[in-house]
C-alpha cells in the first residue's frame, strides 16, 4: 500500500491557507481560538483538492477565500476570521446550500444560536427565493465570520444586481430593526451618491446585535454629504489622509458602513474602509500607519512593526485598513489580512 505524504493528505485550509493560520497564533494570546478549526467551519470544508488558486472568490484581489480582522481596541487586538463559504462549488445553487449549511454551524460553533431569527430576516430580504435570481450570482450570496478572541459570528449578503438596493436596503431595515426610522433616514441621505454594497447582521443574540449597512460612492462626493457626523470626524479626516496620501483613488476603493442597534434601531456607529492597493503604502507602511493612527486616538495594542517578518515568510498581505468610531466617541482600528499565495511545502 502506497504511503501518503503529510502534504497530500493536509487540509484545504492547512495547504493553501496554513501561512494566515499560522499567523494567527503569532499574533494572539494563548486563549484564542483555533484558527484552523474556525476556518474550515467557515469555508465549509473545502474538499482537499481543491485548486489552489480559488477562482471562484472575490473575498480579496487574489481570489483567496479567507482574511484576518484584526481590531484595536484599547491595549489588545481583537480577531475574527472572514470568509467566502463554498467558494469552490461552480453551481450558485449547489454554493447556496452550503453556505446555508456553514452559517448554521458557524452560530453554533462560536456561541451565537440566539442571532438565528435576526439573521433569518436578513437573508430572506436581501438574498432572492427563487433559483434563477440565485444563479444570476457570479460568486457567492453570503459572508460568514466568526470570532476567534471572543463569541459571535455575522453573516453579510449582497444585493443581487438586478435589484434596486436602495428599496431593498429599505425592506431590510424595516424587516431586522426594532425601528427603522435612523435607518430610513441614512438610507435618504446615500440614495443620490452612493451605490449599496451589502447589508449584514452581527452579535451574539437577538439582544446584543447590529444591522450593519455597506456602500460605495456612485460619483465623487464630500462625506459630508452623507450627514453622519462621524464619518468627517477630525479623527477620520487624519486616518484617510495617512491612508490615502494624496493618492487618486477608485471610487470602489471606500467602503462606508453603518450600524444599527437590531432592537431599537439606533445608530451605534460608522465605518470606513480602505484598499491599500489603491494607495502607496505597501506591506511596510500599512503597518507603520497602523501604529502610528493607534497611538495618535489613544489606543495601546502590541504593535505590529515587529510583524513584518513574519507577514512576509508567510505570504500575508493588508488588504484593507479601516477605522470606525461608535456614538461614545470611542475608536476601532481595522486591519484586514489575507494570504496571497499558498506558502512554500517541505517536499
Amino acid at each position: 500500500m502506497p504511503v501518503l505524504s503529510a502534504i497530500q493528505t493536509a487540509t484545504y485550509t492547512d495547504r493553501v491557507l496554513g501561512g494566515l493560520v499560522g499567523t494567527v497564533a503569532s499574533l494572539l494570546p494563548d486563549g484564542a481560538g483555533n484558527p484552523r478549526d474556525v476556518a474550515e467551519i467557515l469555508l465549509h470544508h473545502p474538499p482537499a483538492d481543491t485548486e489552489a488558486e480559488h477562482p471562484r472568490s472575490d473575498l480579496n484581489v487574489t481570489g483567496s477565500p479567507l482574511q484576518l480582522l484584526l481590531s484595536a481596541k484599547s491595549a489588545r487586538w481583537e480577531a475574527r476570521l472572514i470568509a467566502d463559504p463554498a467558494f469552490y462549488e461552480t453551481d450558485p445553487r449547489v454554493r447556496w446550500r452550503k453556505s446555508l449549511a456553514a452559517l448554521d454551524a458557524t452560530l453554533c460553533a462560536s456561541g451565537a444560536e440566539g442571532l438565528r431569527d435576526a439573521v433569518r430576516l436578513s437573508l430572506e430580504v436581501v438574498v432572492p427565493a427563487d433559483d434563477p435570481a440565485r444563479s444570476e450570482y457570479p460568486t457567492g450570496m453570503i459572508r460568514l465570520a466568526a470570532g476567534l478572541t471572543s463569541r459571535g459570528a455575522a453573516v453579510y449578503a449582497g444585493a443581487p444586481y438586478t435589484a434596486n438596493g436602495w428599496d431593498v436596503a429599505r425592506r431590510w431595515a424595516v424587516a431586522v430593526l426594532g425601528s427603522a426610522d435612523s435607518a430610513q433616514a441614512v438610507i435618504d441621505c446615500l440614495e443620490p451618491n452612493a451605490a449599496v454594497f451589502g447589508m449584514g447582521v452581527e452579535g451574539v443574540n437577538s439582544t446584543r446585535a447590529r444591522a450593519k449597512l455597506y456602500w460605495r460612492l456612485r460619483r465623487p462626493a464630500p462625506i459630508a454629504a452623507f450627514e453622519l457626523p462621524w464619518l468627517s470626524s477630525p479623527a477620520m479626516t487624519r486616518f484617510l489622509a495617512a491612508v490615502l496620501r494624496d493618492s487618486s483613488v477608485h471610487l470602489n476603493a471606500l467602503t462606508f458602513s453603518a450600524a444599527f442597534d437590531v432592537v431599537d434601531g439606533t445608530l451605534m456607529d460608522v465605518k470606513t474602509d480602505v484598499c491599500i492597493a489603491n494607495s502607496r503604502l505597501g506591506l511596510h507602511g500599512a503597518l507603520h500607519c497602523v501604529n502610528e493612527q493607534a497611538a495618535l486616538l489613544g489606543l495601546s495594542p502590541p504593535a505590529l512593526n515587529g510583524c513584518s517578518e513574519i507577514f512576509e515568510q508567510n505570504n500575508i498581505d493588508v488588504g484593507c485598513l479601516g477605522l470606525g468610531s461608535d456614538s461614545h466617541g470611542k475608536h476601532r482600528l481595522n486591519i484586514y489580512l489575507y494570504q496571497r499565495y499558498p506558502v512554500p511545502q517541505l517536499p
